[in-house]
């Protein structure tokens, strides 16, 4: 079993940025997985879990978050030496995921498109946010693009990838703050390599004067952004991603200030 989980689920290279020494994103392609560990898999999931998983009609699309939610029990288990299906999963208020008993120590937190699945992993208390966007390339991205991104985004968009780095940033963001979608994306500017944002919706303002990083990698399948919360004071201006890094190992590095 532990043949076809390596190789089905990849860890994303963050050597280039050794602030982020302790985090961990797993990308796991569900299409890999043989009958057998999928199996091993769902007899993780708590029962509200199954339940929820038996409601999806498309086969890909529960197995996509049989195996998603599986693997993250997994990896938890092994970062803390627990049985994945003994792991307790709640929500927030606003419906992000954590880990009972461990909310202020161990962070995580998933996302899924088409066949993949990223997981974010952090054991420490800042908040992190991961977004997946599966590549379409057959997708008419403009009057989204028009309707959920600034002028100043829409500018900076000329391929699938580029739209698809924009919106991972704004999904990783939110999802790391952990309101989700909100109604205003077409106000939150992240255009930029530093951006300040006005937290103009009312579950935002309650992330108000904190600082987020940013970093987005892809390739010809996927774009993915890790957004993780800034707690450190000072830092210095290489790990802050003011000044490049090599950039063939490099995640693209942006930072918000909620304001």
């Amino acid at each position: 079993m532990e043949k076809h989980l390596k190789e089905a689920i990849q860890i994303l290279d963050l050597s280039a940025h050794p602030e982020l020494n302790d985090v961990r994103v797993y990308l796991l392609d569900v299409t890999c997985l043989p009958k057998e560990v999928l199996a091993y898999l769902a007899s993780t999931l708590s029962l509200k879990e199954k339940r929820k998983a038996v409601r999806f009609r498309k086969d890909l699309h529960r197995q996509v978050y049989v195996s998603g939610r599986g693997m993250l029990r997994v990896l938890i288990g092994e970062c803390l030496d627990l049985f994945p299906g003994e792991i307790e999963i709640a929500e927030e208020r606003f419906g992000k995921p954590y880990l009972k008993g461990h909310r202020e120590t161990f962070q995580f937190n998933i996302s899924n498109s088409g066949q993949y699945v990223a997981i974010a992993i952090h054991p420490g208390s800042q908040q992190v946010g991961v977004d997946l966007e599966h590549i379409d390339r057959q997708f008419e991205y403009w009057e989204i693009a028009a309707h959920y991104f600034t002028t100043e985004e829409c500018d900076g968009v000329y391929s699938h990838q580029d739209f698809y780095r924009i919106w991972t940033k704004k999904e990783a963001l939110l999802k790391a703050t952990g309101v989700g979608l909100v109604d205003d994306l077409n106000k939150l500017d992240f255009s930029k390599k530093v951006n300040f944002v006005e937290a103009k919706d009312e579950r935002l303002r309650l992330f108000k004067n904190r600082k987020y990083t940013l970093y987005t990698l892809g390739n010809e399948e996927v774009v993915v952004t890790l957004g993780i919360r800034e707690q450190v004071a000072k830092k210095s201006r290489r790990e802050m991603g003011i000044v490049e890094v090599d950039p063939k190992r490099a995640a693209a590095v942006s930072h918000v200030f909620l304001v």
